[in-house]
């Protein structure tokens, strides 16, 4: 027999705030890589650290591999985390897409940080992240 206790009350913290608190954040990985072998792509690395994930739905005989980047999390919270490597050796060729309707909270941070490639493309006021568009930047 297994019980799970939840605690339902808040820890009393004083005043400090809830940005202050240590709250859990998601810290992903996936990597893929795909190499040409015997006249075909094929699939040549595969790692991936919760939340991130990446499926294979089944293709069609002589159709590209397809790999699709999902997060089991439900969403991206401000102090999320996600690293992801992608690519294909010489004539390999694949289809690399990602899930819909990812859900981005608001962050409770005084500052965001988006990156892509290693290259910072977007920083503002935590507060401002909807009205800077960061939502749509990410849904890219």
């Amino acid at each position: 027999m297994s019980v799970a206790i939840l605690r339902s009350d808040r820890p009393d913290i004083g005043e400090q705030s809830i940005a202050q608190e240590t709250l859990e954040r998601g810290d992903g990985r996936a990597e893929l890589r795909f190499e040409r072998r015997n006249g075909a792509t094929a699939l040549a690395h595969l790692y991936q650290r919760s939340p991130c994930r990446i499926l294979f739905p089944n293709s069609a005989e002589g159709d590209l591999p397809v790999a699709v980047m999902v997060t089991t999390s439900g969403g991206l919270a401000g102090g999320d985390r996600l690293h992801i490597e992608m690519g294909a050796g010489a004539g390999a060729k694949a289809v690399v897409t990602a899930q819909a309707a990812e859900k981005i909270y608001r962050s409770l941070a005084d500052q965001y940080l988006v990156m892509d490639r290693g290259e910072v493309v977007k920083r503002g006021a935590g507060a401002d992240m909807e009205k800077d568009g960061v939502k749509e930047l990410l849904a890219v």
